[in-house]
């Protein structure tokens, strides 16, 4: 169940970037702007994902390839909130979007 959600969410992501470091909106606010990502930013505000959520406040330039709404409700019913109510899903699939989907710099 797991790896077919990051598949079509990674095959579904947008290109979102946050400015200089500490002389623009940090990625949060980037999402939040766009209005593309109320899911997204739903699981970052996850308390097993609040690591991530902290990463996406701080000051860094950084770049994210971000799965949009239409994404998370291309998923099968009911597979997403049947990881939301696992931490330990919530976590697999916070740190598995950091490491595929998030890095440091300007794309």
């Amino acid at each position: 169940m797991m790896r077919r959600l990051l598949a079509i969410l990674a095959i579904s992501s947008a290109l979102v970037a946050c400015g200089e470091e500490s002389a623009g909106p940090n990625l949060i606010e980037v999402l939040e702007a766009d209005g593309r990502f109320s899911t997204l930013l739903r699981i970052a505000r996850e308390d097993a994902a609040s690591r991530f959520y902290d990463f996406m406040t701080s000051d860094r330039n950084l770049t994210l390839f971000a799965p949009p709404d239409e994404a998370f409700d291309a998923l099968p019913s009911g597979e997403l909130e049947a990881t939301l109510a696992s931490d330990e899903s919530v976590r697999m699939l916070v740190s598995s979007s950091r490491r595929a989907h998030l890095s440091i710099g300007r794309a």
